[in-house]
């Protein structure tokens, strides 16, 4: 591992935890195109999600980051910290429910399919955003003012993942 800062570390947890969502996305087209996938697979997954994403990223995140930012004035009830604690806690239930559609799939692949296929869906859109929502919302507050800009496309989400997210 390089030096990093702590903030430097999240995000580039980030991208690994990215490059996973991405395999699951291929992984769900495979799954309703009828393909076969071994539940090994999906029990690994399930498995890197829960430790390295949930237990190992996310109890940083909870234990240290938002602890910092709450120190710093950043309210825990109110956007972006309480949205992404929620997230987190609706990433659990999905990897809970993963587990439970994993083994019907292992047991009866035609009835565990459509569960499955719908627990990784929602994982695959859970992600993307929550990830966007720690990188361009919640470290910056941590690291003050940023050199990093995002992008006319990054702005756009921005404003979307806020109205979306925020409000509800």
């Amino acid at each position: 591992m390089m030096n990093r800062k702590a903030t430097e570390e999240l995000e580039h947890e980030h991208r690994i935890i990215q490059q996973v969502v991405g395999g699951m996305a291929v992984i769900v087209e495979k799954l309703k195109s009828g393909v076969e996938v071994d539940h090994s697979v999906f029990t690994d997954l399930s498995q890197f999600l829960q430790t390295f994403g949930d237990t190992c990223h996310h109890g940083k995140e909870e234990e240290h980051l938002f602890k910092l930012l709450e120190k710093k004035g950043v309210p825990v009830s109110g956007c972006p910290l309480a949205v992404l604690v929620h997230e987190h806690e609706k990433g659990r239930k999905l990897l809970a429910d993963l587990k439970l559609d994993i083994e019907l799939y292992r047991r009866l692949p035609s009835d565990g399919r459509e569960g499955l296929i719908e627990t990784l869906r929602k994982l695959v859109e859970l992600y993307p955003s929550h990830i966007w929502k720690e990188d361009y919302l919640l470290i910056p507050r941590q690291r003050g003012p940023s050199i990093r800009r995002p992008s006319v496309l990054s702005r756009h989400q921005m404003v979307v993942s806020l109205l979306t997210s925020c409000c509800d």
